[in-house]
């Protein structure tokens, strides 16, 4: 569950997420957005003082490595930008599905041709999103900057450019800056995606040992939840709302899956099958399963914590049957299973269900803590753009028959 609060604060979105290739959860929202209000830290005035940014490739690729921002000692180029910007494009784009119409927002068209109701463009909205995002890391990762990595966060880091080929590969594409070109747009390659994860995995290093040092006595927490239960009553959090933590192997059929087959999906079949007679001959233990999941998966969203997905209740928005498995009454720790959705076949390991909102407090609580420690990061940061200086990629999200 400690991923929702930090993926609240500090937008944790890698390249792969980002693409459509999260295999656990339906794209797009469910529900029609009712909050429309730009959301966007820097001053507009800034944003709104170009009125395009969008320039030809060639353009983009000679200006990569020209400076466009710089905050506490640290600088941000025009090639990495490409990676935050078109990260919070795929993000809202993911996040709302269809109904970014309801906002206004035809992806089948350029960004910096699409007026939004509050003023502006959505190009200049997201590029803005963009430069928040950037900010965030920095300040952050500046903090952080003598403290030692987390193991686990290391290794997951010196993982990067292994994990990028593999998705390159799985995606269909003959190279990573083929991938990245595709994704990113021209002036992104390898050596600045690898910039845009090292920041992120700084500062990630730095919120989590903040959020990780405040901690909560049972009165507390169950002081919270008094003070709190008619707005937890309004998220369904009661004190009979059970959470369940749940790791998973996701292996797909070979080939891109507009391409998948009958024969594809027996072989995947028989591959997770192998897998999880594999690991039920040997220890069958969680970390055992973990170690197998960091090995196998394809799942992008949890491969790097073991298929991990902590805190889920009855409402997510997960395909059906990988829900209908861990809903289970009669579902026990160490349970394991092999459970089939569009996107594959998931091999399933059930660790645990407990009462939701003891937890839900705690880690809120924690949140709210962190929040103001990394509020008082920003406010004494300053951030200088160069917005003259800024030229965006062009990336087709949509054809005009999809749209």
């Amino acid at each position: 569950m400690k991923r929702l609060f930090i993926l609240a604060l500090v937008m944790l979105l890698t390249l792969t997420a980002c693409a459509d290739t999260d295999p656990d959860q339906t794209t797009g929202s469910t529900t029609a957005p009712t909050d429309t209000t730009d959301t966007t830290e820097l001053p507009k005035e800034g944003v709104l003082s170009v009125d395009k940014y969008t320039g030809e490739d060639a353009q983009v690729l000679a200006a990569r490595e020209t400076v466009i921002a710089t905050l506490e000692e640290g600088a941000l180029t025009n090639g990495v930008l490409q990676i935050y910007y078109w990260t919070a494009v795929r993000s809202f784009l993911n996040q709302y599905g269809a109904y970014v119409y309801y906002y206004g927002l035809d992806p089948s068209q350029p960004l910096y041709e699409q007026s939004m109701s509050g003023g502006g463009t959505w190009e200049q909205y997201f590029l803005g999103q963009a430069l928040t995002m950037w900010r965030q890391y920095q300040v952050l990762a500046a903090a952080g900057k003598d403290m030692a990595m987390d193991p686990e966060l290391q290794a997951e880091k010196d993982a990067v450019q292994e994990r990028l080929a593999q998705t390159a590969q799985d995606e269909g594409f003959d190279s990573v800056e083929e991938y990245l070109a595709e994704n990113m747009g021209a002036g992104c390659t390898l050596e600045d995606y690898l910039a845009y994860m090292d920041l992120y995995y700084r500062s990630y290093n730095y919120y989590q040992s903040v959020y990780d040092g405040f901690t909560y006595t049972d009165e507390q927490i169950r002081t919270y939840f008094q003070e709190h239960q008619e707005e937890l009553a309004r998220q369904g959090i009661d004190q009979d709302t059970l959470a369940y933590d749940v790791r998973h192997i996701l292996i797909q059929p070979e080939g891109a899956e507009e391409d998948w087959t009958d024969q594809g999906w027996e072989d995947c079949r028989r591959k997770a099958q192998a897998l999880l007679d594999g690991f039920l001959a040997g220890e069958a233990t969680e970390e055992a399963f973990a170690a197998l999941a960091r090995e196998h998966s394809q799942d992008p969203g949890s491969q790097e914590n073991g298929g991990l997905y902590d805190g889920l209740t009855e409402n997510e928005n997960f395909y059906e049957p990988f829900k209908e498995w861990y809903l289970d009454e009669g579902r026990k720790s160490g349970d394991t299973g092999l459970v089939k959705t569009e996107k594959g076949y998931h091999i399933m390991y059930f660790t645990r269900s407990y009462s939701l909102w003891p937890e839900y407090c705690r880690q809120t609580m924690a949140y709210e803590a962190t929040a103001d420690v990394v509020d008082e990061h920003l406010e004494a940061a300053k951030l200088e753009v160069l917005y003259d200086q800024i030229l965006l990629a062009q990336v087709t999200l949509m054809t005009k028959s999809e749209s």
